[in-house]
Order: structure tokens, then sequence, then C-alpha cells
């Protein structure tokens, strides 16, 4: 009722077109759990978006933009998750200048280190999510042609005359 109210008022104050489109979001996350763990750990990865003329058509554009994600965000997750000696030979490869000019003590800690902190990062992917859509209805005003206004004026400039 009270959107209805805010249409209508809309509508009467504002003179030009006014219409209405629904917005429609969801959260794209990905679960995985460590070894030896029953606990899931959620990862958000994105927030997606979609408009349209009536709440259907606003979650079926969200639909189609949510599956590419959701399996990029798997990807995400096997890459993050999945695969150590990616984990580690990215690190490495990070701090290769500083490895270069390390005693060998200090590059084998700094090894050791790499290495322990990628396998606290190990697990499995159990699945991509995509949060329940929420959906908003947005009241849009178009402003008046520029003919319209033109019109307008003229007619406001008659009535000052008289």
């Amino acid at each position: 009722m009270k959107l209805l109210l805010n249409l209508f008022l809309v509508a009467v104050l504002v003179p030009s077109a006014v219409w209405a489109e629904h917005l429609c979001r969801a959260s794209v996350s990905y679960a995985w759990q460590r070894e030896k763990e029953m606990t899931k750990i959620m990862v958000f990865t994105t927030r997606v978006e979609a408009k349209g003329a009536d709440e259907a058509a606003a979650k079926a554009a969200l639909m189609e933009l949510v599956e590419p994600l959701k399996s990029k965000a798997a990807e995400q997750c096997s890459h993050d998750h999945e695969n150590q000696a990616g984990c580690v030979a990215a690190k490495i490869n990070v701090m290769s200048a500083a490895l270069h000019s390390m005693t060998f003590s200090s590059r084998k800690l700094l090894e050791d280190s790499i290495a322990s902190d990628c396998k606290a990062q190990q697990g499995k992917c159990v699945e991509s999510v995509v949060s329940e859509p929420t959906c908003s209805l947005i009241v849009v005003a178009a402003k008046p042609d520029a003919k319209d206004a033109a019109k307008e004026e003229k007619e406001k400039g008659a009535k000052k005359k008289k």
C-alpha cells in the first residue's frame, strides 16, 4: 500500500513520465573445509545485480549472470585450496628477489614457513553457493523532453503576461 502511495505521489508531483523497474541482487560464495575437519568455511567472492521490468524478469536476468560467476567461484576455490604446489610456487615467486640475498639457513626457514602457510590453506572444495535473490522496486522518473520543456516555458510565459 505504501508503495502504491509513493508511486501515486511521484506521478502527481513530477510532470514527466514515471515508471518502475525491479532490481535483484545476490551474492556468490564458495564453501571449503580443511582436511580432517567437518566445519565448512564460507568465502564471499562477488555480488551481482540485474534489473528487469518485473521481478520475474529481474530474477531471470540475475540467474543468467550468476551461473558463470558460480563456476568462477569453484575455480577460485580449487586454485586457492586444492593446489598446494601452486600456492608454494606463487609465494616463492613473489619472494624470489629476497630469497637470492638470504643465507641458506634463512632461505630454508622462509621456504618452510611458506610451505606451512600453504598447507594450512589446503582442503577440499565443497560447493559454490548463490544467496537467495533480494529484489526491490525502483521508481524512475524521466526528465521531460526538450520539446515538452519548451512548450511548458511558453505556457508559463503566456500566463505571466495575462
